[in-house]
């Protein structure tokens, strides 16, 4: 398994409730570099100290735990892009720090797939570790009302 170092190519294919099958399931690791935390650190505007190089409580630089989530939510990258998605449920535990140096590990599955009052739904689940210690980093939960197909959208 390669390690993805951040944030490449991605694919721009608009994903339909047909791309999206109960069970599929992926792994992935991204190193969590250093610019790759001062990079989503500056995006967001968090000036926290404990992602600068002068390091944090836990030794060296943490990642803000958003952007770990923000991993997480590439569990689709590989089909296409959930565009028109409306995120309607999320529960996100942060179990632990990512830390810059680490290689985490993340694993995901589509869990499910609904409807409630005429709409679609689709529910994901992510898991993610450091590869090295094994330390469990964050666990999410996520549905997303999936966009009517074109269609459906000219009825």
């Amino acid at each position: 398994m390669s390690t993805d170092t951040g944030w490449t190519g991605l694919n721009w294919r608009p994903l339909t409730d047909d791309d999206l099958e109960v069970g599929f399931e992926r792994e992935w690791d991204v190193r969590i570099t250093y610019p790759l935390i001062a990079w989503y650190a500056d995006l967001c505007g968090d000036p926290n100290p404990w992602y600068s190089v002068g390091g944090s409580p836990f030794g060296p630089p943490v990642a803000p735990p958003l952007l770990i989530s923000r991993l997480a939510s590439r569990l689709t990258d590989s089909l296409g892009r959930m565009m028109g998605f409306l995120n309607t449920r999320n529960r996100t535990v942060t179990l632990a720090p990512a830390t810059a140096g680490m290689v985490a590990r993340f694993r995901g599955r589509i869990a499910g797939k609904y409807e409630r009052r005429g709409r679609r739904y689709v529910r994901i689940v992510v898991e993610a570790h450091d590869v090295a210690s094994g330390t469990a980093l964050i666990r999410e939960e996520k549905e997303y009302a999936i966009p009517p197909s074109r269609d459906e959208g000219q009825r």
